[in-house]
């Protein structure tokens, strides 16, 4: 058996990386043996981790020579990488307001808000539209709490996020403010409720938009939730959901992968710096349903193939996020039976999310459901996301 050792540092870029042999270990025999002494002139380097794979040295009948059975990893420094660099603001910004909207300019880039609903309409930078509303009920940003079930959340959980109208959600503005904090800076404030119909429960979320003189978005959100004994036990998940450009065909990102991964499902998982075209994200299965997520991501870019203007984003308190991104809604994924009943059924968009909470997948298809532990609590909840248009 080979074992390969790989340090990483500094936003994942290779230190070094080394085959070492390790003794003939029979079967429930155990070994120890010395790793380098080279590693710990890495090891006070920012976010070092290493990573120690098992390989198998020879093909056998069950696997091919090079193929790996195990592997740790160990974090040296701490991984909360704040991909963000900080940048003078380079323009002053422009606001002008008409009955409907609100609309924020820099130098090479412009923001509109819908007054009528307090959310974000359109977000360009030259004439590259990143992201963009489809209707009323579709912005290009607003709170998000329902996913697509999984066959194992049909048994119980979709049953209850369907009973508390988790999928039918509604937003009602309260108030909608702006103010030009600078030249460089403006904050738009939209407190809002968001409920289901009829059902007397819901969220008073108030979202505050703060856009910089050098383009970047910020997106604060404080949720409490309204309705006393009323309230849903668990939600699936927490976070924004974005209507982004199909122009964003390819993603870069340094947390777990290259897979999806769920809470309790994460440990199949390495952390590491990955590639992958938009399309490849998801993960087909038999009967379409939730799927794709991504768990403990410090950053993540969504950028043109052949080049241009992405998004960069990242949690602004340098915590990590959850992220999917997908073509089809969740009422088609929902109601899709075999994957022929997606057809033709696919956004003009980007539906894209990033979350701070996402519930576990347990196992309630033909065992336990979610654990605890792994489930999203109904409670105070406040995050903000950084976002930043980049040219790649």
């Amino acid at each position: 058996m080979a074992t390969t050792l790989k340090l990483t540092y500094s936003s994942a870029h290779l230190a070094a990386s080394k085959e070492l042999e390790i003794p003939k270990t029979k079967a429930g025999e155990t070994t120890k043996f010395k790793l380098p002494a080279s590693i710990l002139k890495h090891t006070q380097m920012p976010q070092s981790l290493l990573t120690i794979r098992f390989r198998l040295r020879n093909s056998t009948k069950w696997a091919q020579a090079g193929h790996e059975i195990a592997w740790v990893q160990h974090t040296f420094t701490g991984l909360s990488l704040k991909d963000f660099k900080s940048h003078p603001p380079r323009s002053s910004l422009q606001v002008s307001s008409s009955k409907t909207t609100h609309t924020v300019k820099g130098i090479d880039f412009s923001f509109a808000f819908d007054r009528s609903r307090g959310v974000l309409k359109t977000w360009t930078h030259n004439t590259s539209t990143l992201l963009a509303a489809k209707d009323n009920l579709d912005p290009a940003l607003k709170i998000g709490f329902n996913r697509c079930p999984t066959d194992n959340d049909r048994p119980e959980d979709f049953l209850d996020w369907q009973r508390y109208g988790i999928d039918d959600l509604r937003s009602q503005l309260r108030d909608f403010s702006l103010n030009q904090v600078s030249d460089t800076e403006v904050q738009l404030v939209s407190k809002t409720f968001i409920s289901p119909p009829i059902l007397a429960w819901g969220f008073d979320a108030t979202t505050t938009y703060t856009i910089f003189g050098d383009g970047k978005l910020s997106v604060k959100v404080n949720l409490v939730p309204v309705g006393g004994g009323k309230l849903p036990k668990h939600l699936p998940r927490i976070g924004l959901d974005i209507r982004a450009s199909l122009a964003l065909e390819t993603s870069t990102w340094f947390g777990l992968g290259p897979g999806e991964s769920y809470p309790d499902t994460k440990a199949s998982q390495k952390i590491g710096l990955y590639d992958s075209l938009v399309k490849d994200l998801g993960v087909e299965y038999e009967v379409p349903q939730e799927n794709g997520n991504r768990l403990e991501t410090n950053w993540l870019k969504l950028y043109p193939t052949a080049g241009g203007y992405g998004i960069r984003a990242t949690r602004f308190d340098s915590e990590q996020f959850a992220w999917q991104v997908g073509r089809y809604k969740d009422a088609v994924l929902e109601q899709a039976r075999h994957p022929r009943d997606l057809i033709g059924q696919e956004e003009d968009a980007l539906l894209w999310r990033l979350d701070v909470a996402t519930a576990g997948v347990g196992t309630a298809a033909c065992g336990p459901g979610v654990r605890e532990e792994y489930s999203v609590k109904v409670e105070e909840t406040n995050f903000e996301f950084m976002l930043e248009s980049v040219l790649y």
